[in-house]
């Protein structure tokens, strides 16, 4: 797991996880039932995978992988 944060006072229903975090922060606005917002930091030039995975326990788990400039 990378650098992960949610927004104080906010459920969030995924997390996201940065590999490796030392390329790219990232984190989400998400509200428990109504959709959010995905934010990404670059930190540096590199290439970074960005997974975010459902917390309900229904095991769905979205891939990208970003290339920093």
């Amino acid at each position: 797991t990378g650098n992960m944060w949610s927004q104080p006072g906010v459920r969030p229903e995924v997390s996201v996880e940065v590999s490796p975090p030392t390329i790219l922060s990232a984190g989400t606005t998400q509200v428990e039932g109504e959709a959010g917002l995905l934010y990404v930091f670059p930190l540096k030039k590199g290439t970074v995978t960005i997974t975010v995975k459902t917390i309900d326990g229904s095991g769905k788990k979205a891939t990208v992988k970003l290339f920093v400039k």
